[in-house]
C-alpha cells in the first residue's frame, strides 16, 4: 500500500528526536509530519512525513491544526453570536431527572481534619548531625551526676599506667 492512498489532511504534528548520541547545538530536535493513525499494538502513532516515510513513535507533539483556526473577522463574529438553545417544555421533566441525580448522588465526605499546633510537632531524628549526639568528652564526664565513679576509674587506670612503667623513657 503506498503513501498516496493515505489522506494528507491529518493534525500537523512534530517526532521528537530522542536518540542518544550526542549531536551538535544546532541539530534537529524532531521532524514535522502529519498524524495519519495510531498503532494500538505498539501504543504509537503513525506520521508520514514529507519525504513521504511512515514513521510510528511514541514520542510525539501534536500542533495546533490551522485550518481549524478562524482566519477572518467575519468568522471570530459568526463564533462570538453563538446562540444557546431556547427553554423548551421539557423543563418540568428536567428537573425531575436533576433531582433523581441528586438523591442518587451522595453527598461528598466532610473533611474534619484539625490542624494541630507547631509546638506539638515532634522533631524529626536527626543522625547526620555531630551537635545532636551526646559528648563523651572528659569534661562532660567530670561534670555528670556519677563524678565520683568517673574518678575512681580515672584513678585506676593512672595507677595502672604508673605500675607498669610506660612513662620511662629508654634511650638506646
Amino acid at each position: 500500500m503506498g503513501v498516496e492512498n493515505f489522506s494528507d489532511k491529518g493534525t500537523p504534528t512534530i517526532i521528537l528526536n530522542l536518540t542518544k548520541k550526542k549531536g551538535q547545538k544546532f541539530d534537529s530536535k524532531g521532524e514535522e509530519g502529519k498524524l495519519i493513525g495510531f498503532n494500538f499494538a505498539l501504543q504509537s502513532y503513525r506520521i508520514v512525513v514529507p519525504s513521504g516515510r511512515i514513521i510510528e513513535s511514541k514520542h510525539v507533539k501534536f500542533l495546533r491544526n490551522p485550518d481549524l483556526l478562524p482566519t477572518t473577522a467575519s468568522d471570530c463574529d459568526q463564533l462570538l453570536e453563538f446562540q444557546p438553545p431556547t427553554q423548551s417544555s421539557n423543563s418540568e421533566d428536567d428537573l425531575e431527572i436533576e433531582n433523581q441525580l441528586a438523591q442518587e448522588i451522595p453527598p461528598p465526605p466532610v473533611n474534619t481534619g484539625v490542624l494541630r499546633d507547631r509546638l506539638q510537632l515532634k522533631q524529626p531524628i536527626r543522625y547526620g548531625f555531630h551537635h545532636y549526639y551526646k559528648s563523651n568528652m572528659f569534661e562532660s564526664a567530670i561534670w555528670c551526676n556519677d563524678l565520683k565513679y568517673w574518678r575512681q576509674a580515672i584513678e585506676k587506670g593512672v595507677n595502672s599506667i604508673e605500675s607498669h612503667n610506660v612513662w620511662e623513657n629508654y634511650e638506646e
